[in-house]
C-alpha cells in the first residue's frame, strides 16, 4: 500500500465521507470510510471491514478515493 515518506507527521483533519477502492488478493471492492489524512497524492481512510481489522484505516493513492 502506498503511503507518505512520513505518515506520522500528516495532519488530522475534519472527516470527509468517502469511497475507497480497495484490491485484494481475490479481487476488488469500493468500500464506504472516512478520510481524515491526506497530502497531495496519499489518503488515509478510516475503515471498518473485517479484511482490514485490526487496523482501522489504510493509506491509498489519491486516485483511489472518491468523495461520497
Amino acid at each position: 500500500m502506498p503511503s507518505p515518506r512520513f505518515p506520522r507527521r500528516v495532519p488530522t483533519r475534519p472527516r470527509i465521507p468517502v469511497e475507497v477502492r480497495l484490491v485484494w488478493a481475490d479481487g476488488e471492492e469500493q468500500v464506504p470510510g472516512q478520510a481524515i489524512r491526506w497530502t497531495g497524492r496519499h489518503v488515509f481512510v478510516a475503515v471498518w471491514h473485517p479484511r482490514v481489522t485490526p487496523v482501522h484505516g489504510v493509506w491509498v493513492d489519491a486516485a483511489d478515493v472518491r468523495r461520497r
